[in-house]
C-alpha cells in the first residue's frame, strides 16, 4: 500500500503485483523466496532467545484444533477456480483484538495442512517454530495471502483452498496435482513493517558492535626480528667465504 515500503522490501523478496502474477510467473509452483544473507551477519544475531518467546515456541494447543493426529473425513476436490473459504473456529472479541493483519505485516502462525480428498496431513508446524512471511507479497500460496488477511492474534481459522489458490495443476512432492487443501491456522504474532525494520537495524547494530569488539581484542603482529639479532651475531659475508664453482 505504501510505495516507499514496497521499494525498501524489494531487496529482501521477489516482488509480484499480486499472488496471481506469482502463480503465472512460477508455473503453478509456489515457494518461499528468501533473501541472500551474509553468513557473517547471522553470527551477529543473538541466539539466547527465551523459550517462551512466541516467535520460537511450538504450538501450544488447548484442543484437537490443528492436531496432526486426529482422523479427518475425506471429501472431494473443489473446482480449481473456486474461492478460498474461511471458517473462523475461534473468534477473538473485538475488545481483545489490538489490531488486525494488513498487507506488509510479518505474520507468525502455526498450521496443519491436509488433503481434502484423502484427509491425509501433508505438513504441520505443530512441533516446530511458527511459520512466518510478509503478507500480501506473493511469498506463499495465494490461499494463505488471502486466508490470513484481517486476522487477530489468537484467532483460529480453517481454510479451504482450491488448487488454483494452492499448488495448481502441477502439485508438489507431498501434494497431488489439482488438490484442494485444508488448513487449520492460528495467528501467534503480528509485526508491522516498521517493527520488522527496526529489529533488523537492532540486529545489525549488535553485529557491528561484536565485530568492533572482536577487532579490538586481536593482538598486533609481533615485530619482525632478523636472524642476526636473534643470534647476537652480525657479520658480513664475502665471496671468499664460499667456494666458487670453476668455469666449465
Amino acid at each position: 500500500e505504501d510505495e516507499d515500503y514496497v521499494e525498501e522490501i524489494l531487496p529482501l523478496v521477489e516482488h509480484h503485483d499480486s499472488p496471481e502474477d506469482y502463480a503465472e510467473d512460477h508455473g503453478g509452483e509456489y515457494k518461499q523466496v528468501l533473501p541472500d544473507i551474509d553468513p557473517e551477519y547471522l553470527q551477529g544475531i543473538p541466539q539466547n532467545f527465551e523459550k517462551d518467546d512466541l516467535e520460537y515456541a511450538p504450538w501450544d494447543r488447548e484442543d484437537d484444533f490443528g492436531s496432526p493426529d486426529w482422523a479427518r473425513e475425506p471429501g472431494e476436490n473443489l473446482p480449481s477456480d473456486g474461492d478460498v473459504k474461511i471458517e473462523v473456529i475461534r473468534k477473538v472479541p473485538d475488545a481483545d483484538c489490538k489490531r488486525r493483519t494488513v498487507n506488509l505485516d510479518s505474520v507468525y502462525f502455526h498450521y496443519t495442512g491436509w488433503l481434502r480428498k484423502s484427509g491425509a496431513v501433508f505438513d504441520t508446524s505443530a512441533s516446530r517454530t511458527p511459520f512466518s512471511f510478509i503478507l500480501g507479497l506473493g511469498m506463499v500460496i495465494p490461499g494463505w495471502d488471502e486466508g490470513l488477511m484481517d486476522m487477530c492474534v489468537g484467532e483460529q481459522r480453517r481454510l479451504t483452498v482450491p488448487s488454483g489458490k494452492g499448488y495448481g495443476d502441477a502439485g508438489i512432492s507431498t501434494v497431488p496435482a489439482a488438490a484442494t487443501l485444508m488448513f487449520d491456522v492460528e495467528l501467534i504474532k503480528i509485526k508491522s513493517f516498521a517493527e520488522e525494520k527496526a529489529e533488523q537495524a537492532s540486529r545489525q547494530s549488535v553485529y557491528e558492535e561484536q565485530r568492533r569488539k572482536s577487532a579490538s581484542t586481536v593482538p598486533p603482529n609481533p615485530p619482525t626480528v632478523s636472524l642476526e639479532a636473534q643470534s647476537g651475531v652480525s657479520e658480513s659475508v664475502s665471496a671468499a667465504d664460499h667456494p666458487q664453482h670453476s668455469e666449465l
